[in-house]
């Protein structure tokens, strides 16, 4: 048995999404497979990166870790271990046999932040016919765009475990890369960051709600520009932080928002047709068009 998922990528609305705030939010068209198959003997666990080298393995009795006896050795298989126990307790028969060998294989870089967590969840949803949101709540936790963007084959507009698929502007389209950071960010700290800000988020959902409309609706390069400034000014005001344009790009000809949780992972620029040279100067050589990475 073999599944596919989506990575993904949050292009409005981070923080706020957990908030149950509207955001917008990309199907990358690189994702993770998951290959099950019934063994004999034990029940065994590999994990392969972009590269097809293993950096993942164990093996285990799955009836040790349903009955939560397994003798955990490390974060990765107190993290498997989770997740089986779950699927089991969604679905009691979900395993029909005694061992399985799991296989899971990457289409991206591990560290790139592109969703290795959500895709695993999503691919182990399909195998145990349980519900991939649950799942995920019990054990990663986050907001479930992520999911939704496993599932997803468009853009969507995602909010509080519902989707709907939109169509993004051309203009968008064509001027909108992705540049990785160079650096992982936390997304668990991160969050935790955000559930203590005292703020009242109300005001910043609505005026997201206003951003997501003029995105959707730009027909020239200078609104996205505007539309990404505007966001980015908004969300820094909430985390009292400063975007990451002023922090890292100040000379940069177009506007840089950041992706997700501030400080790592991928941010978007809309630029000129230099754009991806620019940062490729900064250091940055992990840069994608649109078209180039998103599933559309």
């Amino acid at each position: 048995m073999t599944f596919y998922s989506n990575g993904k990528l949050l292009l409005t609305g981070e923080y706020l999404v957990l908030d149950a705030a509207p955001a917008i939010a990309l199907p990358t068209k690189l994702g993770q497979f998951l290959e099950v198959q019934v063994t004999e003997g034990h029940s065994s666990w590999k994990s392969y990166d972009h590269k097809e080298e293993c950096w993942f393995s164990m093996q285990f009795d799955l009836t040790d870790i349903l009955a939560d006896q397994f003798d955990v050795a490390n974060e990765q298989e107190r993290t498997i271990a989770t997740l089986l126990r779950e699927m089991h307790q969604q679905n009691a028969d979900c395993f029909s046999a005694d061992h399985y060998q799991f296989t899971t294989k990457l289409d991206f870089d591990r560290n790139w932040g592109l969703g290795s967590s959500s895709t695993l969840v999503n691919n182990l949803a399909q195998f145990a016919q349980v519900d991939s949101y649950q799942l995920l709540a019990k054990s990663f936790g986050g907001s479930g765009y992520d999911i939704a963007c496993a599932q997803a084959k468009h853009p969507i507009v995602y909010q509080d475990k519902s989707y709907q698929s939109i169509k993004i502007p051309n203009v968008i389209k064509n001027n909108l890369y992705f540049i990785y950071l160079n650096k992982k960010q936390n997304s668990r700290k991160a969050i935790k960051y955000y559930k203590d800000l005292s703020t009242d988020k109300s005001v910043y959902i609505e005026q997201l709600k206003r951003l997501n409309q003029q995105f959707l609706s730009a027909t020239h390069i200078d609104e996205a520009k505007i539309w990404m400034t505007e966001h980015e000014e908004m969300i820094s005001r909430l985390l009292q932080q400063k975007p990451v344009k002023e922090s890292r790009f100040p000379d940069f000809k177009g506007a840089v928002k950041s992706l997700g949780a501030w400080g790592g992972d991928f941010v978007a620029a809309i630029g000129d047709e230099n754009c991806a040279d620019y940062f490729k100067s900064k250091g940055y050589s992990i840069i994608f068009s649109y078209k180039e990475l998103i599933k559309d």
